[in-house]
Order: C-alpha cells, then structure tokens, then sequence
C-alpha cells in the first residue's frame, strides 16, 4: 500500500475504515510528534534554541496532518456521491468544532452553565462525523472512481495469487 498516495492523494474515494484509520493515525501521529519535540525542550532545560525547534515541528506537523485530514475528508466526500468541496466543508467543521469545544472545555468544567454553546458545536461534529465515519458509499462505481471496497478486494487477490 502506497501510504503517500493514501494521506496526501484528493483523488479517487475511499471506504470508512480508512477514513476512521487515517484520523486515528493522523491523532496519533501528532501526539507522537509533540511528545518528542516536548521532550527535546526538556532535556535541553528549555533552551532558546530548543524552544524554535519544537515550534518549527509543531507548525510542520500541523501542516502535513492537516492536508491529510483534509484529504480524507475529501476522498470520503467523493465515496458518498458527494462534491469534493463538501469533504473540505466537513474538514472545516471538524476543524472549527474540536477548536470550539477545546476552548470552552475548560471553562465547562468549572461552570456546567457553559455547556449549552459547546452544544451547536458537538452537534455540528458529531453530524459531519456520522456523515462522512458511519454512513455507507453506494456500491459500484461514482464519477470520482470505482468501488473502493471492489478495489480493496481486487489488490487482495493479486497479492494472494503473487504468494
């Protein structure tokens, strides 16, 4: 599997479990990135240099796993049968809400009154998130592509029968 082609391609389709897998990797993958850069910080007792370093890994992180979400979005858009501007729509409001509810989060929990702004925003996640992570592509081909699970199948067996 061509992994480049998988994070960073806005063409063809792609099915859920990707779509899932990819976030998951992308969250996963940015932690990673931001305990390392932490812990270079740390072991230099916060030295200035250090300091520019983990900012600059931070902001390269942030870029790549941002054009790879955004791509996923994309990609599982054109599954459902949907405008590629629609997956960069669902990006934006993934993006938008996760900032929402990360900033009143905390006040949140000191104050459950603030609940009720973070509603329209967990609302809005949890509609892009069902849209794009739970609801199936139709089957066979679309204009963006053919059947990513067809696909799938296809690579599958020409691995087995190399083998």
């Amino acid at each position: 599997m061509n992994y480049l082609r998988l994070f960073f391609s806005f063409f063809g389709r792609i099915r859920r479990t990707v779509y899932w897998g990819g976030l998951v990797f992308n969250i996963l993958a940015f932690l990673t990135v931001f305990f390392i850069a932490d812990s270079i910080v740390l072991k230099s007792g916060g030295h200035l240099y250090a300091q520019a370093f983990k900012k600059c890994l931070l902001i390269s992180a942030v870029i790549a796993l941002t054009v790879s979400a955004l791509s996923l979005h994309v990609r599982r858009a054109r599954d459902r049968g949907l405008n590629g501007w629609w997956g960069a729509l669902g990006f934006g409001v993934v993006g938008l809400s996760g900032w929402w509810i990360g900033h009143i989060l905390p006040i949140m929990l000191k104050d459950p009154m603030y609940l009720l702004p973070a509603s329209p925003a967990s609302a809005a996640l949890a509609f892009v998130l069902f849209q794009f992570g739970v609801i199936r592509g139709p089957n066979g081909s679309n204009e963006s592509g053919p059947d990513p699970r067809v696909e799938d199948a296809m690579e599958e067996m020409r691995l087995m029968s190399r083998n």
